[in-house]
């Protein structure tokens, strides 16, 4: 899945361009995901007197509500961003807001002051209200996302890539922020990621991967095979599947 976010300062026109970028994603085919992030309150999600706010009311740690074309889960306690976005299985999830994550990063200003003061390593691509007096900052293109819709769209195919671990092993040389940061510049490829192309261990909690970190795997490795070892029917070299049920 390819992750990207947008964000900026209120009223930049960030809202305006995702919902753009979205709908000349559908067009393309892709099947697309967002998260809205908010820093000001919590996210509400039912009206008073409902049957799921009811529900929520009660103590319900995750409420779900179930209809013929919709489905909606909300959990009543923090969530981890990187957990959060493993709930996802689209082809490209926009992210609106910062989330402490390595992504690729749309910023929307409405100003040069707001460019400066948010502008960092992993924007690729600028819009929102200053792509009216500007095509260019830094070396990032400054697109207007409501009039050049579709160039917007081609720069994210070219340069939005499929999500790093996030776990910061520095296998490659870099943490997963400094790998991001190169790969956009196009000076390393997602196939150098070495958790990405190495982990010989695939862990799945529910439907959702977990990466282990190179020392951490090969302990994984070392312990079961020691484990197996002595056991009559373990063969040397073969592959293993384990399944764990509750």
């Amino acid at each position: 899945m390819k992750v990207f976010a947008i964000y900026g300062f209120s009223k930049s026109g960030k809202t305006e361009s995702i919902e753009r970028i979205i709908y000349e994603l559908k067009r393309r085919g892709y099947k697309v995901g967002a998260i809205k992030k908010s820093y000001h309150h919590d996210v509400e999600y039912d009206k008073k007197g409902k049957d799921t706010y009811r529900m929520e009311q009660s103590g319900a740690d995750i409420v779900g509500g179930l209809s013929r074309s919709r489905a909606a889960l909300f959990y009543n306690y923090e969530v981890k961003p990187l957990d959060f976005i493993k709930l996802f299985n689209t082809d490209y999830l926009v992210i609106e807001g910062r989330l402490d994550i390595a992504v690729p990063k749309i910023l929307s200003a409405a100003s040069k002051s707001e460019l400066e003061e948010l502008n960092d390593s992993l924007v690729f691509a600028i819009t929102g209200k200053i792509s009216e007096s500007m095509e260019e900052y830094k070396g990032i293109p400054v697109i207007n996302a409501l009039k050049k819709t579709e160039d917007l769209v081609d720069l994210i195919e070219n340069k939005v890539f499929p999500l790093l671990p996030q776990i910061n092993c520095e296998e490659c040389g870099f943490d997963c922020a400094g790998m991001a940061e190169r790969i956009l510049k196009g000076e390393k490829d997602i196939r150098d990621c070495v958790i990405l192309q190495r982990n010989r261990v695939k862990i799945m909690v529910g439907k959702k991967p977990m990466y282990l970190a190179p020392f951490l795997e090969n302990m994984l490795i070392n312990i079961v095979r020691g484990f197996l070892s002595p056991l009559k029917g373990y063969e040397d070299g073969q592959e293993l599947h384990i399944r764990i049920e509750e």
